[in-house]
């Protein structure tokens, strides 16, 4: 019988995750493989998610031939968060299970139907129902329970987990989120395996995304939705209540004090500062990281009037974003809409 050894990275870092699927994409069908985690000493929680999702997607291409997990003992961090059962391995939490801590949120998956069965139950929207799961990874990313920006992330969050399931067709959700105390850091990763941003954006008539990449800028213009229909207008208190601010909102914060990577079907941005790279990309659905560094996050609240006041001043010189070109989209993300 023919086994293959793979080697988990030592390091899984969002970098290492995507050569690691690509790693599983090349490896050749066998009769049985082990799946060796003796070398890993860091896991991050975007990257984990990744792994997770190249690992279910390995299993099915070799039609669930034999895979035996070698030497994860060590590995009690991500035992604890769910990583292993996230996909499938019968081996520490299973995801949700973990109550998580002032620090960190372990990995959670919610599904569409429940989240959906919740809200009927209570007679609320859908965004109520997700203001819980959002408030906590807004506490993980803003280390507060309270204030401006922690408002506008929590917002933020809920949009972004509120449009996977009123919009992507995704049956489940997964997220979590990581502070590091020593190096002032904090992470959030959303993903769903739903239809994607660019097949979202056209449910929009007026929305006709010619690829993956340029839906993924025109989903960080402001005012940008799936929806039909001329997007609200801001409301008085300043909480960008309204479809479509989400994304533009979250990858201002980020980009301003960190970095924020958008990747949905073939393609994917990371956005920091007035830094646009693209990345290529593989997995079905969207992917969201949120990366920042907690010593900025005070000065960002004298920001967040200066987001809403540019992406106004946008609006008004461009018209609506829906018709802008490729180019000029790309233009407005690399100058920061300044």
């Amino acid at each position: 019988m023919r086994l293959i050894r793979i080697e988990f990275p030592k390091n899984l870092t969002t970098t290492s995750a995507l050569h690691f699927g690509e790693y599983l994409r090349a490896m050749p069908i066998v009769e049985a493989y082990e799946l060796n985690f003796g070398e890993n000493r860091w896991i991050e929680p975007f990257a984990a998610l990744v792994a997770s999702s190249e690992i279910t997607r390995f299993k099915h291409r070799v039609q669930q031939r034999p895979i035996k997990v070698l030497n994860q003992q060590h590995m009690t961090y991500a035992a604890h968060i769910g990583f292993f059962q996230s996909f499938g391995f019968q081996y520490g939490n299973a995801p949700g299970a973990a109550p998580g801590g002032v620090s960190y949120q372990p990995i959670q998956v919610l599904t569409s139907d429940s989240i959906r069965d919740e809200a009927a139950s209570k007679d609320v929207p859908v965004g109520e129902v997700m203001e819980q799961h959002a408030d906590r990874l807004a506490q993980v990313l803003c280390q507060s329970e309270t204030g401006n920006i922690h408002d506008t992330v929590q917002y933020s969050m809920r949009e972004i987990m509120r449009n996977v399931v009123e919009h992507s067709n995704a049956s489940r959700i997964a997220f979590c989120a990581q502070y590091w105390a020593t190096k002032q850091r904090v992470e959030v990763a959303v993903m769903d395996w739903g239809v994607g941003i660019r097949s979202g954006l056209s449910q929009n008539p007026k929305l006709k995304p010619a690829s993956d990449s340029e839906a993924i800028e025109l989903a960080l213009m402001p005012g940008i939705s799936g929806k039909s229909g001329r997007p609200q207008q801001r409301l008085a208190d300043d909480r960008w209540k309204n479809s479509g601010y989400g994304l533009y909102m979250t990858s201002r914060l980020c980009r301003t004090g960190g970095t924020f990577l958008l990747a949905s079907g073939t393609a994917g941005l990371i956005l920091s500062g007035r830094e646009v790279s693209p990345l290529k990309w593989g997995l079905e659905g969207t992917s969201i990281r949120m990366q920042m560094s907690v010593s900025n996050l005070p000065g960002l609240r004298d920001e967040l009037a200066r987001f809403a006041s540019e992406a106004h001043e946008f609006r008004q010189k461009s018209g609506r974003c829906e018709y802008l070109s490729p180019s000029l989209i790309s233009q407005a993300l690399s100058k920061d809409l300044i």
